[in-house]
């Protein structure tokens, strides 16, 4: 079972990683959210080096599609966001040997 977060006024908090911009930006979300976009962002912010849409499919056991779906929904939201590093976005390898973009929260 898992708990749902309040604030001081029990009031229902959407996730955050602590940074008060990133409480502000759940707050501000709070019940749009829905399950998969929370696992989404709680498996991202439980990473210290962001994780692909492969990645996140191998550790939530959800389907590739729907990983990919409630990312596009999560990036449009603006509360994940792919990282640049030289100009160009940070990518991995997946299991088929391709390379893509590693997500960050916002």
């Amino acid at each position: 079972m898992i708990e749902t977060q309040t604030n001081i006024f029990d009031q229902p908090v959407g996730l955050h990683n602590g940074t008060e911009t990133s409480v502000e930006a759940a707050i501000e979300v709070g019940r749009k959210i829905s399950r998969y976009q929370r696992v989404i962002i709680r498996t991202v912010a439980e990473s210290l080096n962001g994780m692909t849409r492969d990645e996140l499919a191998m550790i939530t056991g959800l389907p590739t599609a729907t990983i990919c779906a409630r990312c596009r929904e999560l990036v449009l939201m603006n509360l994940l966001n792919p990282r640049y590093e030289h100009g160009e976005k940070i990518k991995r390898k997946t299991r088929s040997g391709k390379n893509a973009e590693v997500l960050f929260l916002r």
